[in-house]
């Protein structure tokens, strides 16, 4: 609800489209999630939390490569996202990709060990 009025006051605010699509991630609405995160990127293309949340729709779809490769675009624009390199390993390893997916969750465990 908040969202979608910051969304209606200003429709190009990359930021609020990218949070909306992580809102409807958590309520299940996957397809709906992913057309709001390839807004935000239409308007932002260098945002990794946006890369990062259609590679988690894309996931939840069921288009695992795919998600893959918007995960490397969020980890290309910042290296060091460790919430990405954990969601690429469980894509990885839907994917049976076992020794990619372990490295990736190796990755994101030193960056944050939490």
């Amino acid at each position: 609800a908040g969202v979608d009025r910051a969304l209606a006051l200003k429709p190009d605010f990359a930021v609020a489209h990218c949070l909306r699509g992580d809102v409807l991630v958590a309520m299940e609405r996957y397809g709906e999630a992913l057309a709001s995160v390839e807004r935000a990127l239409e308007l932002k293309p260098d945002l990794p939390e946006a890369h990062n949340n259609r590679a988690v729709s894309l996931r939840r779809l069921g288009r695992n490569a795919e998600a893959v490769a918007s995960y490397d675009r969020a980890l290309a624009l910042r290296p060091n996202y460790a919430g990405a390199h954990a969601n690429r390993g469980v894509s990885l390893l839907e994917l049976e990709r076992p020794a990619e997916a372990l490295q990736a969750v190796e990755r994101a465990i030193t960056l944050d060990a939490d």
